[in-house]
Formats: structure tokens, sequence, C-alpha cells
């Protein structure tokens, strides 16, 4: 039932959603209006370590393409999640802060050559901020998940 529910005519469409500036291209007025349920829903629920969550995003998804969305993390790395995914979709909050240890350690040796190796990953997210200019690895701890960290040329 759950394939008859989504539209897949954009399927095959990216569209990308940058945090620091908060600006999303590429996305039609249901994308646009599902997002913004998505990070509202995220800014509600996190007080409550984002209890219910999971269900918001699920209903949204009835109404998108099952499809990724790209989120520039910061101006060296962007990070491909699946729309309207239970877990993910919190990084379209720009004041949902993901592994804050892990982002201050990475911008504290930010100016040192170092190859970082994300061992046990989930999609590579803590490794996607450090593959800006650097060497990179995620090794994911599940062979149908992908990680795609993009780097700027």
């Amino acid at each position: 039932m759950e394939g008859s529910l989504r539209r897949n005519d954009a399927a095959d469409a990216e569209f990308f959603y940058d945090r620091q500036s908060g600006r999303l291209s590429g996305a039609g007025l249901v994308d646009q209006m599902a997002v913004y349920a998505l990070q509202v829903g995220s800014v509600v629920t996190q007080p409550f370590g984002h209890r219910g969550y999971g269900w918001g995003c699920d209903i949204v998804s009835c109404a998108v393409a099952q499809r990724d969305i790209v989120v520039r993390l910061n101006p060296d790395a962007q990070f491909a999640i699946p729309f309207c995914d239970r877990y993910w979709s919190r990084i379209l909050n720009s004041r949902y802060d993901y592994e804050e240890e892990i982002e201050t350690f990475l911008r504290s040796v930010a100016d040192i050559k170092y190859t970082f190796v994300d061992c046990g990953a989930n999609f590579g997210c803590a490794s996607s901020p450090s593959s800006g200019r650097r060497r990179t690895g995620s090794l994911l701890d599940n062979p149908h998940r992908r990680c795609e960290a993009r780097s700027r040329p």
C-alpha cells in the first residue's frame, strides 16, 4: 500500500538543502512543504529527544517521491540522505547538531593534515564534514546503505 501512496514521478531528481543559508533548491511546492513540515517537527520534538518525530516523517513521506535529498553541511561537505528518513531528517533543522562533540573536534583539527576513518558508520555523516580537503573513508555497517560524501573541487 505504501507504494501506491507515494508519488514516484520525481524519484530520480535530486534536490538540495543548505544548512547554513537555509536555502532549498530543486524542490517543487510539495517537497518544499514537506521540508518545512520536517523542520517544524524537529524543532517541536527536539526538547523531548525527538520522540514522535519518526511518525511525522512517515506521514510526510506519503506525499512525496521516495528519493534522496542532498544536505550541504558546510562549504566543503554535502551529505545525501533518504528524504523523510525517520532519523536523518533531523539535520534539516539548522538548530540541530548531530554529534556535536565530533563536529567540535573536526573544527579543532581543521588545519592539521590527517586521514579520517569513520568505523561502523551508518551513512557516513561524521566523515562528510571532514571530507572537504582530506583523505576520508567510512566503513559502513550495512552493505545496503550508501555513504555519499561530496567535496568541492
